[in-house]
């Protein structure tokens, strides 16, 4: 099933349940507490993608064990929103 994802104070949880339980998602050090939105490509599996002021954007493939900075060729770090591309997964929209 799909997990419902969610921030609240700047902790990122899902819920594989419909809504029903709540977990948290290992964060990066660098982003607790900072993170802004939570954004997950169509059909991309594990895939998740944070934004947060001085954090940039972040990912993880793999449900949060391990995460990857995406702020090459960004003109600074202070990403405050994302969406992903409907059906370009790689495809991200920052502001």
């Amino acid at each position: 099933t799909e997990a419902l994802l969610k921030v609240v104070q700047g902790v990122l949880h899902q819920s594989r349940d419909g809504g029903e339980s709540w977990e948290s998602i290992p964060l990066p050090p660098s982003s607790q507490g900072t993170i802004t939105a939570v954004a997950t490509p169509a059909g991309s599996g594990e895939t998740i993608y944070i934004p947060g002021p001085e954090i940039g954007v972040m990912r993880t493939q793999d449900g949060g064990q391990s995460w990857t900075s995406l702020n090459e060729g960004l003109p600074n770090t202070d990403v405050i929103s994302l969406a992903a591309h409907s059906t370009l997964p790689e495809t991200l929209y920052l502001y």
